[in-house]
């Protein structure tokens, strides 16, 4: 939502909110000790790959009068 970058490392048990209106751009390093999770919206992910590099996009998109989330990978 060209809101300013949030950048960090983060440990186990950490838990980062994010609030956007349309869309969120996730790299992430080390992707297999990532969880995301969308409960509201059905959507859920993890890897299990280590060390793996990933790139996610996050979009909310209207269909109708309801929204959905949906979640693709841009790497």
């Amino acid at each position: 939502d060209k809101a300013a970058e949030q950048e960090g490392k983060f440990f186990k048990n950490n838990i980062l909110n994010i609030k956007a209106k349309d869309q969120v751009i996730i790299w992430m390093v080390n992707s297999h000790a990532v969880s995301m999770d969308f409960d509201k919206y059905g959507k859920k992910f993890s890897s299990d790959e280590t060390g793996k590099v990933d790139v996610k996009l996050v979009t909310w998109t209207k269909n109708g009068d309801n929204y959905s989330l949906q979640m693709s990978s841009l790497k």
